[in-house]
């Protein structure tokens, strides 16, 4: 929350008490003690403060505050233009400066804010150095530069577009007077068919009267439900399909407009960062790939939970050569993620075949002498197992498995959950997790430039070019422990062991948790929120939604 809320939320906080030997003042401008009552500076001072000095100076604190009438004392806010937001004291001069590094911005200013369910936020107001053809266009791509310089807690929630923003007698920022300025009524009004048919779609979605151009739609109390609803009428309405965890990084109505202006709008977001759960307190949970699969688990971690997934191939750019190892991937991802999070402790995931990416990426950490606080594996078979067994335990294995994932799709087909020729399609799935385990002659070469021009595409070719570099890495051992996370209807037995060959690498130790599902389902339902639980009691505190 943030500590700059109106008098009367404020009048519920107090400091309380001193400690021992610590002295507490509320003094005015003049530096006498201010009445009852009446606000003023606190100050701080006394034996407590500092051991062995007695009580010659108090320091000041810059908390606004007021003496009660029995002794509390109340906080009424900040005397200066810090906030408080997810526990930390910040600066907003910090993000202004890196708002300013901008070429496009012109003035920047930063401010603590809240919802209207009384979540905090931060805001940025910013001038452009000229006007923006399309707004939408020019915020979305501000907040993506922003994303890669500033750590998540730091990162501004919505962005307001001014013409000029108001200052002091001495030029400065006056941060105090922001909030009562808007912009021109009419040029923030919806315009263009898109975003006035976007509009009517969210105030019936919202219950609200109007929106404007710059309204943010979960700040309008938009959720993840609301949020899969909207989706699912503007798929009616403008016959495109926009997927949840690009709503996060474009979630006010000029932003999704523009994302359906585009003439060949995606379902996947090829952001390199993607914020799935952008705030909370806690040190963010950081996953690789697959930004869609892990949308349900972040929201079943709570809200002081960070989530945010990592995608280092942008299917928009033609990559003339690709990295031919696992390690060379691994390498960008490390680099990536030192600039989201600049130092460790680092929390990882990975999900089938990423998990193998996710195990070289903290290895590669570690060796940094980079703290990884968890890496967890879900789904995921350490590369080369078989290849590490005798010549008739691996020939047993490969035919188990085989056996093992058609009576699965079996079953299935039995219980009505999926027709014969469903059963007879997905055959070809059963090659592509046979890969996962075995190795592929196959090369690594760079696809074609138009062989992810679309979304079925590029996820059959990402998870194709995966499979192929992990096929011929050289699993090294990992010094941290890992935590697998296995669907029950995954292959078990039969030379399959539970740790799925990741003990052989990671003598440190393979905490092996199961959830109920398959392969995919395990991110659905009971599964989801079983595997929450898990990842909740592993980093220490307990899921928001725990399973039944």
């Amino acid at each position: 929350g943030l500590a700059s809320r109106s008098t009367r939320r404020r009048a519920v906080a107090a400091f309380g008490q001193p400690i021992a030997n610590t002295l507490l003042h509320v003094l005015d401008a003049a530096g006498l003690a201010a009445p009852v009552g009446a606000s003023g500076e606190l100050y701080i001072g006394g034996d407590g403060l500092v051991a062995g000095l007695p009580d010659t100076t108090s320091f000041r604190t810059g908390d606004l505050a007021r003496l009660r009438s029995n002794g509390q004392i109340e906080n009424l806010g900040r005397t200066d233009d810090r906030f408080t937001h997810l526990g930390r004291l910040l600066d907003p001069a910090l993000i202004e400066r890196v708002l300013l590094q901008h070429p496009q911005v012109a003035q920047a200013t930063v401010l603590g804010t809240e919802n209207a369910a009384g979540e905090g936020s931060i805001t940025a107001y910013v001038v452009p150095k000229s006007a923006p053809t399309n707004e939408g266009e020019w915020i979305l791509g501000l907040r993506q530069s922003v994303a890669v310089l500033l750590p998540v807690y730091l990162a501004p929630a919505s962005y307001e577009i001014r013409d000029a923003l108001p200052r002091t007698a001495d030029g400065q920022p006056d941060r105090g007077a922001v909030r009562g300025t808007s912009r021109n009524k009419s040029s923030a009004q919806p315009s263009g068919d898109i975003e006035v048919r976007l509009a009517k779609i969210w105030t019936s979605m919202l219950g609200v009267q109007s929106v404007n151009g710059g309204d943010n739609f979960f700040e309008l109390g938009g959720h993840s439900l609301l949020a899969a609803r909207m989706l699912t009428q503007v798929e009616k309405v403008f016959g495109k399909r926009v997927k949840l965890a690009a709503l996060f990084l474009a979630p006010t109505l000029q932003e999704l407009a523009q994302l359906l202006s585009q003439e060949h709008t995606r379902e996947f977001d090829f952001r390199q960062v993607v914020k799935i759960q952008p705030n909370g307190s806690k040190r963010p949970l950081i996953a690789i790939n697959n930004t869609g699969i892990y949308y349900g688990l972040a929201k079943l971690l709570g809200a002081e939970q960070p989530v945010y997934s990592l995608q280092l191939f942008d299917p928009s750019v033609a990559h003339a050569a690709l990295p031919s190892t696992l390690e060379e991937i691994a390498a960008g991802y490390v680099d990536l993620i030192r600039r989201v999070q600049p130092q460790g402790p680092y929390d990882l995931m990975g999900w089938c075949v990423a998990g193998a990416l996710a195990f070289e990426i903290g290895r590669q950490l570690s060796e940094a002498n980079q703290q990884v606080g968890h890496l967890f594996l879900m789904d995921s078979w350490a590369p080369g197992y078989l290849s590490r067994l005798s010549r008739p335990r691996a020939l047993i294995a490969d035919y188990s498995l085989r056996w093992k994932l058609i009576l699965a799709d079996w079953r299935h087909v039995l219980s009505g959950e999926k027709t014969l020729g469903a059963f007879f399609s997905q055959r070809k799935l059963v090659g592509k997790l046979q890969r996962l385990l075995t190795r592929s002659k196959a090369s690594a070469a760079a696809p074609a430039s138009d062989d992810f021009a679309n979304l079925e595409t590029y996820d059959a070719w990402l998870l194709d070019y995966l499979q192929k570099v992990t096929a011929h890495y050289s699993t090294k051992s990992y010094s941290g422990k890992v935590t697998l996370l296995r669907s029950r209807l995954e292959p078990f037995g039969w030379f399959f062991p539970a740790d799925a060959g990741w003990a052989a690498v990671a003598p440190a130790g393979v905490e092996v948790l199961f959830v109920d599902g398959n392969h995919y389902t395990m991110f659905q339902d009971l599964g989801a929120r079983q595997m929450a639980d898990h990842v909740a009691r592993v980093l220490g505190y307990q899921a928001a939604t725990p399973a039944a």
